[in-house]
């Protein structure tokens, strides 16, 4: 898409969360389910986290893009394969 958009005044900002508590796996697995399954025993990015930086891409000024924003739970490694519980 950013080569098909290249000399407009068009961003395109590209973000890859880790795992983000959203609603998207109570469908399949209930919603007591996903919680305990994803939520209870790992750190969750939350979406106001991704809003934010969202937001902070877009305030920037029009010649500056970010093209690519990464972001993981600290206890998550790349490919979100693996995650560390939470230590209680």
């Amino acid at each position: 898409m950013r080569c098909d958009l290249i000399g407009l005044p068009i961003r395109v900002t590209e973000l890859v969360p880790g795992r983000v508590e959203t609603n998207l796996y109570r469908t399949a697995l209930g919603k007591e389910g996903a919680k305990k399954k994803l939520y209870d025993d790992y750190e969750a990015i939350q979406p106001e986290h991704m809003a934010r930086l969202l937001r902070t891409a877009l305030e920037l000024t029009d010649f500056v893009d970010v093209t690519r924003l990464e972001v993981m739970p600290t206890g998550q490694v790349v490919g979100g394969a693996q995650m560390s519980k939470l230590s209680r």
